[in-house]
């Protein structure tokens, strides 16, 4: 029978063997995250370098120029929009083409021109990563204003300026790099029932804009916010009317609201696959219950409840 002694040799051997077989394995293993992070620390280091980016209004309309260097073609996908103003302030892409890449040679990228309308335009790059991740409005060029020929003297454009007009003068980016960002966060589109809610985030300091949000779900919270707020206000015995062009569901404050007005009936309409549907919940329905166990009610099973209204 073997001694405590010579068992614990025997297991003394067996580890030493061990680790000698899996160090060289380690040290493959570690070899080869180091030259992973090496190689992403180079990658990170050849940052875009933009040259000029600007809007262009010459004889074949308004479009957006970038001139700029060191553009891998990897890891993420740079565009340029050309974009105009909304009467609301917002702006619109009209235009956009994807950036090649380029290594120390300048690269020139133009998106194809559109009508010299007046009006306020922009050239803007936007930064892909990839699929979940936000996009970053990587730079732009400030605003170029496009006036009407027959107000020569509303604005700075002029026809007998060279074929093309630039606008947006250069930021000096230097400083921007120096910069100790102070980041903040500020509300550029405020949801509704069928737009989420826009932040943009940007340095106090500087001004570099690091990009912009979508909320997720916040126009869905919108709309059931407004549900709530049409329910409260119909006048007893009236008809309270909810519309939404998408296919969702009501939550239990919406359910709640509308168990607390038993003096009113509620018509809901929404569309599902293009398709129009009405349902009509009558007054002193109890709704008490159709919530499940999350607390939502899908306009399927409201369906099932209380039947498809069609009109006469």
């Amino acid at each position: 029978m073997m001694r405590k002694r010579d068992l614990r040799k025997v297991l003394c051997e067996w580890l030493q063997g061990a680790c000698q077989s899996i160090l060289p394995i380690l040290s493959i293993v570690v070899g080869c995250l180091c030259t992973i992070l090496w190689n992403g620390e180079a990658y990170a280091a050849e940052t875009i370098q933009v040259i000029e980016l600007c809007v262009v209004h010459d004889g074949e309309g308004v479009r957006a120029s970038c001139s700029y260097q060191n553009l891998g073609s990897a890891g993420s996908i740079l565009q340029l929009y050309l974009e105009k103003m909304e009467e609301d302030g917002e702006f619109t892409p009209l235009n956009y083409v994807d950036l090649s890449a380029a290594g120390q040679e300048i690269q020139t990228a133009d998106t194809l021109p559109v009508a010299a309308e007046p009006g306020t335009y922009r050239a803007v790059l936007l930064q892909y990563y990839g699929e979940g991740i936000p996009v970053v409005r990587f730079r732009d060029s400030g605003v170029y204003e496009v006036k009407s020929p027959e107000n020569p003297d509303d604005g700075s454009y002029s026809d007998d300026k060279a074929d093309s007009v630039k606008a947006a003068a250069e930021t000096d980016y230097n400083d921007q790099a120096g910069c100790e960002h102070s980041l903040a966060e500020s509300m550029i589109r405020q949801a509704t029932p069928v737009q989420d809610t826009i932040l943009e985030e940007c340095c106090e300091k500087c001004g570099l804009v690091f990009g912009r949000i979508e909320i997720p779900n916040s126009a869905y919270e919108a709309f059931l916010n407004e549900a709530v707020e049409m329910v409260k206000a119909a006048q007893s015995g009236e008809e309270a009317v909810i519309t939404t062009d998408r296919w969702m569901s009501f939550d239990k404050k919406v359910l709640d609201v509308i168990e607390s007005r038993r003096d009113i009936s509620v018509l809901l309409i929404y569309r599902y696959q293009g398709v129009e549907h009405q349902i009509w919940i009558p007054a002193e329905s109890d709704v008490s219950s159709l919530a499940d166990e999350n607390g939502f009610c899908g306009f399927a099973y409201l369906s099932q409840r209380f039947g498809e209204k069609f009109d006469e």
